[in-house]
């Protein structure tokens, strides 16, 4: 990719190329990206794309993501 960005039909297209990856996994990967986003903000933010180094700053606090922030991300993207 030429730029620093992703959109999620980007993103879903090339994820075709790896069958153990579902789209529940990118939609759940898009919610994180979008509460890192509003919390670096401090405002809400609507993004439809995922900076390259989003994946970096995951990866690096995925261990200190709580299992509460993440049930929360998942129930209020799916309406559980």
């Amino acid at each position: 990719f030429s730029s620093s960005t992703i959109t999620k039909e980007e993103f879903l297209t090339e994820a075709q190329h790896f069958p153990h990856t579902t789209p529940l996994q990118i939609d759940i990967l898009f919610a994180i990206t979008n509460q890192l986003h509003q919390n670096m903000a401090g405002k809400e933010v609507k993004n439809e794309y995922i900076e390259f180094n989003d994946f970096d700053t995951i990866s690096a606090k995925e261990h200190l993501l709580p299992y509460r922030l993440r049930s929360e991300i998942i129930d209020e993207h799916y309406k559980i």
